[in-house]
C-alpha cells in the first residue's frame, strides 16, 4: 500500500520535526510505501528553508516552499495535489502539532477501509494540553438560515472584542451552556451525517480513493476555520462516508502555528472571528447547491 502524509508548516519547527519523526517511525513496522510532503506557508522566521535543507537527503520527505502565506486549505492543497499526482492509496493530512504513537497506525487505516469503505476517516484526536478528545466534533448547523444567524453572532463577537469585552462575555456564555466541561471520548465508531450534526476534526483527515477521485484537496475558498464543516457539506452532497474510529489515535498539541502567528489574545480573537465569517459564506454557498 502507498500512504502519503501532508503537513502544513508555519514557524513551529520543533513540532513539525516531532510530527515527521513519528511518521518515519511507522515505516519501521510496515513494508508499505510512505511519503511525507511538508508545505511551508511562507514562515517569516526562515524555518521552512531550514527544514528544506535539513530533509534534503531524506528520500521519504519533500519540503515545499510557498512564497506567501496562502492559508490552511490552499496550503494543504499544494501537498495534496503533489501526493495525488504521484499516486497514493491513502492520504493523511495532519496539523504540524500532531504526533502518531501507534506503530500499527497504517495497517489499521487499511483494515478500517476494508470494513467501512470510508471517503474520509477521523481518528481519536487527544488534545494533550487540555486533556480532551476532539473527534468527532459538533458542526455548524447546515441549515442556511441558521448559518446566517451564526454569522451575525460572529459579527457581534467582533464588536465585543473591539471593546475588550469578548472574553468575559463568552466565558460566561460557555459556563451557562456547560461548555467548560471536559469532552468525553467517543469509544464507539460513528458515521458523521447531516442529521446527527457530527463532523471530523481538521487536525487529521485520512482520505481514501473514494475522496481522491473526486477532489484535489480542501475547498480553496476558506483561509482558516470551518474547514471541517465545508468538507462535510461537500461529502454529504456527494454521498461520501465520513467515518470516526477510536481504533487509531493522534496526539494534538494544539494551535502551535496560530500561536506563532498571533501573540495577543484580542488579535487572535479578531483573526478567528473575521475568517470564520468568511468561511461561513463559503459554507452557505456549498449548502445551497
Amino acid at each position: 500500500m502507498r500512504y502519503s502524509f501532508v503537513i502544513l508548516h508555519y514557524m513551529a519547527a520543533e513540532y513539525t520535526r516531532q510530527c515527521i519523526s513519528s511518521i518515519l517511525d511507522l515505516k519501521k513496522e510496515s513494508g508499505d510505501e510512505l511519503m511525507i510532503y511538508v508545505v511551508d506557508n511562507a514562515s517569516p522566521d526562515g524555518s521552512g528553508r531550514e527544514l528544506f535543507e535539513e530533509y534534503s537527503g531524506e528520500k521519504q520527505v519533500r519540503v515545499l516552499l510557498c512564497r506567501k502565506n496562502i492559508g490552511f486549505a490552499r496550503g494543504n492543497n499544494i501537498g495534496f495535489r503533489r501526493a495525488k499526482k504521484a499516486g497514493t492509496d491513502f492520504l493523511i493530512m495532519l496539523n504540524n502539532d500532531t504526533k502518531i504513537e501507534d506503530k500499527f497506525f497504517l495497517g489499521k487505516i487499511k483494515s478500517i477501509y476494508d470494513r467501512e469503505a470510508f471517503a474520509v476517516l477521523g481518528p481519536d484526536i487527544y488534545a494533550v494540553k487540555r486533556d480532551v478528545h476532539q473527534n468527532p466534533c459538533r458542526g455548524v448547523n447546515l441549515d442556511v438560515r441558521k448559518m446566517r444567524v451564526q454569522r451575525l453572532r460572529f459579527q457581534a463577537g467582533r464588536l465585543f472584542n473591539l471593546f475588550g469585552l469578548y472574553e468575559a462575555a463568552f466565558k460566561l456564555k460557555d459556563k451557562l451552556e456547560h461548555k467548560d466541561k471536559p469532552v468525553k471520548r467517543y469509544t464507539e465508531e460513528l458515521i458523521c451525517t447531516a442529521e446527527n450534526g457530527f463532523v471530523l476534526h481538521g487536525s487529521c483527515f485520512i482520505f481514501s480513493e473514494e475522496y481522491l477521485k473526486l477532489f484535489s484537496g480542501l475547498d480553496p475558498r476558506t483561509y482558516m476555520y470551518l474547514e471541517e464543516q465545508v468538507l462535510a457539506a461537500h461529502c454529504f452532497s456527494k454521498g461520501l462516508k465520513l467515518f470516526y474510529s477510536p481504533e487509531i489515535q493522534v496526539l494534538h498539541f494544539e494551535d502551535a502555528s496560530t500561536d506563532s502567528l498571533l501573540d495577543a489574545d484580542r488579535k487572535k480573537t479578531e483573526f478567528k472571528l473575521k475568517n470564520s465569517i468568511e468561511s461561513l459564506k463559503v459554507l452557505e454557498e456549498v449548502c445551497k447547491k
